[in-house]
This record gives C-alpha cells, structure tokens and sequence, in this order.
C-alpha cells in the first residue's frame, strides 16, 4: 500500500497545517500500518521532526511539473491577461494529455539551463505509483490561491485517471468566484473517493451550486480537533491567548491590530492578568509573533526559549494556559475550542469570514465572531468580558462539540479505508 499525501503547506511553517498533517498520518498508519507514506516536502529535516514515520519527497518535482511556462514561452508573462491565461490553458492540457513528452522537454529544458531537475522523475513516479493520495487538511480551493487548487485538482486528476483511490480530508472551500477554478472543482471533486469538509456553512451551499453529488461529501469538522482535545487541561487558565493574522488575504492593517490592541491591554489591565501570544504561521513572510509582539509589551507572560516553542503541540498548551482566546488565524481557535476555551475570532475578508461563521456553527456556544470593524473597540471589548465571565459555562459544550467532530472524522477514515480495502488494496 502506497501512499502519498499532498500537505496544506510544504514548508512546514504552518502551524495548523502540520497539525492535521500529523493527524492525518497517525491515522492512516493506524489503518494501514504498513503502508508506505510519502509527503511532499520542501524541509525534508523538518517534516521528519513532525512525521518521523513518513518518507519524504521532496516538492522541487512538483513545483517544476506546475511552474507557468514550463511549455510556453516563459515570456507568456509580458503578454496582457487575455492571451496568458489561454496559453495556461493549453499548458495544462498539454501536461494532462501528453505527460511523457512533457516530462522529456522539461528534462532537456532544464539541462540546457542548467538547472536542477532530478526531483521530477521521482514526483511522476509517486503520483502514478500510489494507490491512494490524499489531500490531508487545508483552506486551499478557493480564489485566494486559486493557482494552488488548480495544482492540488491535477494532482487528483493524474490519480484518477490511473484509477487510484482519492481523498480530500478536512477540507475548508471557497470563496469561488474564479470562473476556471470553479469549473475544474466541477469537473474533478465528483471522482474524489471520500472529500470531508471542517465545515458546512459555506462549503456546502458552494458544492451544491456546482451540482456536486452530496454521496461523496461529510462535514467533519477540523482534523487538528483530536490534537488538541488530547492536550485538554482539567481547568481553565487565568491568561489571554493573542493571535492576529495579518495578510492580503486577512484584511487586517495595522489600524486593526491597533484598536485590537487598545482594547486588549484594557481588558487585561482590569482582569489583572497577563497575555499570551499564540503564533500559526511562523515564517518570516507572515509571522503571527511580529503582528501581535508590540501589543503585548508589558502584558505578556514570560516566554523563555521562544522560538524552541513552535510545534503545534508547544502552541497548543500554550493556549490552555488561557482562559479565553482572540483569534485572528482559524486554527488558534480551534486549539483553543478544542480544549474548552472560549473564543473571540476577528474577520475582516469573505475568506475568514466563512472560516469563522463555520467554525462557530461547529461548536456552537463559546464561538464569538466580530466582523464589524466600525464597531471594533466596543463590540471586542464586550464579547471579550462576556468570553471571560461565561467560560466555566461554555466549557463542557465545547469539549462535547470537540468529541462530536473527532468522531464523524474518524468515521470518514473508516469509511476511506472501507472502499480501498474492498478495492483489494492492503
């Protein structure tokens, strides 16, 4: 049984993402546990430490496969949107209809630039020698990394062309307004085996306005819930657990951060305790530490050792540290949920909107979403205040909300493994 599992991010900075990577393999290896697992990689050492069990592949040979202009002219880009995105077109076709020829002009292409293309051969080899591939848990069908998804639904169509067994699990899709996009999720997600989505608010709508059967499709909530629900402490801490997302595709600015701030140490201030921070994302591109680090002067706990604390389990006792929890990146409030600690989620774009709105629907009570940016400073204060009060209260829905999620998810596994096993797969 051979296995390959397409990551939420290759670069392992993620926190979230590695977090139900490392669920994902835990539990096809405890249905499968001699199958060999691959995982697309850019950090062979670092996965390693996440997944010691797993062998490494290394991404280079998928980023050649899927780099624009790998058969048109890199000079596609000089040429306005409307003659690109045809010639990307035919581009991708080529790749679909014609792979050999393809892989032999790239081999030549990069030789005569001397440039490093070993990695190719072994990507091709993987995607056409697994029996089963998997697309373990992200946000990444959607407008926003539109080119990623598009890359992740070849990835899936190469599989099932060959008739290998297709998963998308823990999945959050959408918004999807990109014409392309959208009609290649049409074509594609309905020869998926199993496809379980972390919620049903927005994705589903979505999938039925593409006509997609429901028969394939579970809302299971987060895979990441079982990692943190594990770490649960039998009380509630007596700290704030701080995280903010700032990115073109949060929508937050510094005038945000700001008033989240302002309103952050007044409340810390009068509850006469201290704040944590609770970085996701730990590179240098977008780092959740820098966005919230000027906030906290004065206020944050203690944090020796720091940078030796970025292991999604390391931030997730961070969190049950806390108390209550505001959250700007999606999967510091499912940690903190997880564990039965309420949470003040902050969305300003559509894509963090529909992450939030589903997520508070999958656990109910103790979910508070602020969207209202006009309204900031006195809408955040008061959920925070009502957050703090109610936390012994809302604890118990959340952890019941949390076992709910982990077992529909596992369900989804079985029912994976069911239909590969009965396939004749081992």
């Amino acid at each position: 049984m051979r296995i390959l599992i397409e990551p939420g991010c290759f670069d392992c900075l993620n926190m979230g993402d590695v977090a139900m990577l490392q669920v994902t393999v835990e539990r096809l290896h405890e249905l499968w546990p001699a199958a060999a697992i691959q995982v697309l990689t850019d950090v062979p050492e670092c996965l390693l430490v996440y997944c010691p069990r797993v062998e490494p592949l290394d991404a280079l040979g998928r980023h050649i496969w899927f780099q624009n202009g790998c058969v048109v002219s890199p000079f596609h880009r000089l040429l306005p949107e409307a003659f690109t995105l045809p010639l990307l077109d035919i581009e991708r076709e080529a790749r679909r209809r014609y792979r050999y020829q393809v892989e032999t002009m790239l081999r030549l292409k990069k030789r005569l630039l001397r440039q490093d293309c070993t990695c190719l051969r072994p990507f091709l080899r993987a995607v056409s020698g697994a029996d089963l591939i998997v697309v373990s848990g992200q946000g990444s069908i959607n407008d926003i990394f539109h080119a990623h998804a598009l890359n992740i639904l070849e990835v899936l169509e190469m599989a099932i062309r060959r008739g290998a067994f297709t998963a998308l699990l823990g999945q959050g899709i959408g918004p999807l307004r990109n014409s392309r996009l959208r009609a290649r999720v049409k074509e594609i997600l309905p020869a998926v085996n199993v496809l379980t989505l972390r919620e049903g608010r927005a994705s589903v709508p979505l999938l039925d306005s593409l006509d997609i059967d429901r028969s394939t499709v579970e809302v299971t909530g987060d895979d990441a819930i079982e990692l943190a629900y594990k770490e649960r402490r039998n009380e509630l801490g007596n700290a704030i657990g701080v995280n903010l997302r700032v990115s073109s595709y949060s929508s937050m600015d510094d005038e945000w951060v700001e008033k989240v701030g302002s309103v952050l140490r007044r409340v810390a201030k009068k509850r006469g305790v201290q704040m944590v921070s609770v970085p996701i994302a730990i590179g240098d591109e977008i780092s959740d530490s820098k966005a919230v680090r000027p906030l906290l002067d004065g206020y944050e706990q203690s944090d020796e050792g720091e940078t030796s604390r970025y292991t999604p389990l390391q931030i997730i006792n961070r969190i049950g540290e806390c108390r209550i929890v505001v959250a700007g990146s999606y999967h510091a409030a499912v940690f903190a949920m997880a564990q039965g600690i309420p949470t003040v989620c902050l969305a300003n774009s559509d894509y963090y909107i529909n992450k939030f709105l589903g997520l508070a629907e999958q656990f109910g009570t103790g979910c508070k979403v602020i969207m209202d940016d006009r309204l900031l400073s006195d809408t955040l204060e008061y959920a925070l205040d009502d957050a703090w009060e109610l936390a012994e209260d809302t604890r118990s829905s959340l952890l019941e909300a949390a076992v709910r999620q982990i077992e529909a998810s596992r369900a989804a596994y079985y029912k994976l493994y069911q239909q590969v096993s009965s396939a004749g797969a081992h």
